[in-house]
């Protein structure tokens, strides 16, 4: 094999491999969102979406609340136990 050969065997090897990577790769997740999309109304998406910035919100206002606590009263403040049953 010449060198010129094996050159351009190398280039299409190369070259196939490339149109490999550049292939679009189709995850699970994709597929999934999808589903989604066609099952689940537009609206109801947006309400649920609403819904989820609402619970992170009241656990931001919770984690916020403590931490000022923190800060206030320091943090080798004593201070009382509450026990959730």
């Amino acid at each position: 094999m010449t060198d010129q050969t094996a050159l351009e065997t190398r280039i299409k090897e190369l070259e196939a491999r490339l149109a490999r990577l550049e292939r679009p790769v189709y995850r699970v997740g994709d597929q999934i969102e999808s589903v989604i999309r066609t099952v689940v109304p537009d609206e109801t998406r947006t309400h649920m979406r609403a819904a989820w910035r609402e619970q992170l919100l009241a656990l931001r206002a919770f984690l916020d609340h403590w931490i000022e606590s923190d800060q206030r009263d320091g943090p080798g403040a004593p201070r009382e136990r509450i026990d959730v049953q």
